[in-house]
């Protein structure tokens, strides 16, 4: 979806990323690959919480040696806000040696940057080759930004979108045959379960704390990108299902502490790349994600390194002493 406004939360310009999704997604899959991710430091993030309506604040600080950045992006979440965003942020910049600040981000754009940009990766390497028939759980930006991930690695045909939120299913269907004329069938099944029954790859984008349909509806060789809500004890997609999937997630502490000991086998996504992709596509799959800031790191240091090659400072980006 192209922003209508030029700026984003508290007025910061927003970025010129337009679909760059498989760029980033390759910046990605480099830098997992390589030893930078290990010598990063990412302390866990700093979170308030408060209930009725619920609303969530968080802090997530990163340092990586190889790119030379501290970043901290600052972030609300505030799922019942009305017709407004759910997740405002800014991501601050600075540079790793002399600790001068390089940039001031719009963090929400960014944030919709890395999603799919990392579920991308994620579903190209663990959906089957042949895949026709994608689902999506959610008609919101989240929501928005996966099907974005998936028709970037994907050929899919037939798509099937189901919301909590009936009244927003009509207008998003419709945006996406703008946005993908003829590439694909658009429907719209009237539950979670049909939506997901058969289908090869499925993203779920929603704040619910129930899970959105039985584990049996899922096909066998299903890949799965659960972006939604979590705790420890609530979230989209039944326990039952990620007990028997291959789960990824971004951090596996991470996953624990904030969505539960069931994630405590986990694959991180190093783990994942250092596997062959034939294995995995031929099982169940789940992307449980719950963010990390060194992802985060690697959005803002992608967009510094594009400015630069637009003509703006150079970011720096050279090996240095932790």
């Amino acid at each position: 979806m192209t922003p209508t406004s030029t700026s984003g939360a508290f007025h910061l310009p927003l970025l010129p990323l337009g679909d760059a999704i498989l760029p980033l997604a390759a910046f990605f899959n480099d830098h997992y690959r390589l030893s930078h991710q290990a010598r990063a430091q990412v302390p866990p993030r700093s979170l308030i919480i408060r209930q009725a309506p619920f609303t969530a604040f968080g802090v997530m600080p990163a340092f990586c040696p190889y790119h030379r950045l501290f970043i901290a992006k600052v972030a609300t979440f505030a799922p019942g806000n009305g017709d407004g965003p759910a997740v405002s942020a800014i991501v601050c910049v600075f540079d790793g040696l002399n600790g001068q600040p390089l940039a001031l981000l719009e963090g929400t754009q960014l944030t919709n940057a890395k999603c799919a940009a990392i579920s991308a990766m994620v579903t190209d390497i663990c959906a089957v080759d042949n895949a026709r028939v994608m689902a999506v759980i959610g008609s919101g930006i989240q929501a928005w930004q996966q099907v974005r991930a998936v028709m970037a690695v994907r050929a899919i045909a037939e798509l099937r979108v189901f919301s909590p939120n009936g009244d927003h299913v009509a207008d998003f269907a419709r945006r996406v045959s703008q946005r993908w004329p003829g590439a694909l069938q658009v429907i719209t099944p009237p539950s979670a379960v049909q939506a997901v029954g058969g289908a090869d790859i499925f993203c779920t984008a929603t704040s619910c704390a129930m899970p959105l349909f039985p584990a049996e509806a899922v096909a066998p060789h299903a890949h799965i990108n659960c972006m939604g809500a979590h705790t420890p004890h609530a979230r989209e997609i039944p326990d039952a299902l990620l007990a028997r999937a291959r789960v990824v997630v971004e951090d596996r502490q991470t996953a624990v502490v904030e969505a539960g000991t069931i994630h405590a086998d986990a694959l991180e996504l190093a783990q994942l790349l250092s596997l062959k992709s034939a294995d995995i596509k031929a099982q169940l799959s789940v992307f449980s994600s719950t963010g990390h800031g060194y992802l985060d790191l690697l959005t803002a240091a992608f967009v510094l390194r594009h400015r630069h090659a637009s003509g703006g400072p150079d970011p720096g980006n050279g090996e240095v002493a932790a």
